[in-house]
């Protein structure tokens, strides 16, 4: 029998997925730099997007900062 899909944690595979697009674009920036530029401390920005990092444990708004020095457009859509 199939496996099913209805326990996937949907929520934490998009959000696995979005810290990987705001890492990679942050990847050639230093964290003095990014720091410098959003106005988080260097020792958050480890915590958020370090090689064990949690983007999970960031405000949204700091979110948004770090995808806007990433380079990331970040859209959002009503569902029909």
């Amino acid at each position: 029998m199939p496996k099913s899909n209805l326990c996937e944690d949907r929520i934490a595979k998009k959000a696995s997925g979005a810290k990987k697009i705001i890492a990679g674009g942050l990847s050639e920036k230093s964290y003095e730099e990014i720091s410098k530029k959003t106005g988080i401390a260097e020792r958050s920005l480890h915590n958020y997007i370090g090689i064990h990092g949690d983007l999970s444990k960031a405000s949204f708004e700091r979110v948004l900062a770090l995808a806007d020095v990433a380079g990331v457009k970040v859209t959002f859509e009503l569902k029909d």
